[in-house]
């Protein structure tokens, strides 16, 4: 009987240990592109696929389009490397990812007011 409950303890014991996170073991995350900038980055990247799928800029290759998007990144001073890794971030994060679009939808229906009034 005393084995048995010295085994328990020493079990228990064990995954005590092994459990705990030493400071260099735990590690914070922190996104390569702001929340603000990927608000802005994400809706130019909606106009610019709505702007293709609606045929309202010439058809090219897609080698034109492909172009077309390391634009939209240029312009916000961002390589693919960091928008895929703060897409990958983000979408790890549903609540801030959806945070961040209902930003999106604020920003081009801001824009698409815009356009209207003009007009």
């Amino acid at each position: 009987m005393f084995k048995k409950k010295y085994l328990v303890f020493i079990g228990c014991l064990w995954l005590l240990i092994s459990c705990k996170h030493s400071p260099e073991q735990v590690k914070v995350e922190k996104s390569p592109i702001p929340h603000d900038t990927m608000v802005v980055v994400l809706a130019d990247i909606h106009v610019l696929e709505s702007t293709l799928d609606l045929n309202i800029v010439p058809q090219f290759e897609d080698s034109v389009h492909i172009e077309r998007y390391y634009n939209v990144l240029k312009a916000h001073h961002l390589s693919l490397a960091q928008y895929n890794d703060a897409l990958a971030f983000y979408t790890n994060r549903p609540e801030e990812l959806k945070q961040i679009y209902g930003q999106v939808v604020k920003r081009l229906q801001a824009q698409f007011e815009d356009v209207y009034k003009s007009q």
